[in-house]
């Protein structure tokens, strides 16, 4: 028992004199600022902590799975350095695929007059990622249709402009592999998800069927125009896309 404390103080300490040492600064890469204290298995996984300067300009951002060849699984930290809220000012855009764990908050600092749209790539999304209504009344909150039926059985849809997203990325065969989500009308989609990760597995893009055939062009490829019925009802229809994986082969 008494070496079980004496580990418990001896990590305590060591911790403690990491941050004291500056060491729990955070690392700079694009348009983000990420920190390894707080993280299990730091050697491979950090958590995004916070916006670079370039970030907190950009109208477009797209909450990354890979920094500097590190894998991303939080947002913010058990640790007070790295559990402040995240203040996103400019971006009129946000998207964030469903890989990544929200451990401290998203602040949008918008007036109530700009426009936000948020991109949540979760099949069950965490409220605590975009804003309500109330606060933001030109926010749009984009998700998978199926959550939003069920939001809507429930009355929560009073709460956020909620959207549901026509483009959806999958990393595997099941509605619960939902990466990530985007929405379009008759042209491309906006942006390029960031690429995932399995391990053992080499990630070899996006393709049109589950059986990785045909590959989408990003640059060629339209999403089909959204169609209405003649009371003028949306008529939802999704466009899948699916991640191609490959097993690694390993040298002897």
């Amino acid at each position: 028992m008494k070496k079980i404390v004496l580990a418990i103080i001896i990590l305590f300490i060591s911790v403690t004199l990491i941050s004291c040492s500056g060491k729990h600064y955070p690392y700079e890469s694009g348009d983000f600022l990420y920190s390894k204290i707080g993280v299990a298995n730091p050697d491979v996984n950090i958590a995004i902590i916070g916006l670079s300067e370039e970030g907190k300009k950009k109208e477009t951002l797209i909450f990354p799975t890979i920094l500097d060849g590190f894998y991303v699984t939080k947002i913010g930290t058990i640790f007070a350095s790295g559990s402040k809220p995240i203040e996103i000012s400019n971006a009129k855009s946000v998207y964030f695929p469903s890989t990544i764990i929200l451990r401290s908050s998203i602040k949008y600092q918008h007036t109530e007059e700009q426009e936000v749209n948020v991109y949540i790539g979760s099949r069950f999304p965490d409220t605590n990622l975009y804003p309500i209504k109330e606060y933001l009344k030109n926010s749009k909150i984009f998700i998978n249709y199926e959550y939003l039926i069920e939001e809507e059985k429930i009355g929560h849809d009073a709460w956020y402009n909620y959207i549901p997203a026509n483009i959806a990325y999958y990393i595997g065969n099941e509605e619960r592999d939902l990466f990530f989500v985007d929405d379009a009308d008759g042209t491309k989609v906006n942006v390029i998800p960031p690429d995932p990760y399995k391990e053992g597995y080499n990630f070899m893009g996006w393709y049109k069927e589950i059986e990785g055939i045909n590959k989408w062009d990003f640059e060629n490829d339209i999403i089909p125009s959204k169609q209405y019925d003649e009371e003028g009802e949306y008529q939802f229809i999704e466009t899948k896309i699916y991640a191609k994986w490959v097993v690694k082969q390993w040298k002897k």
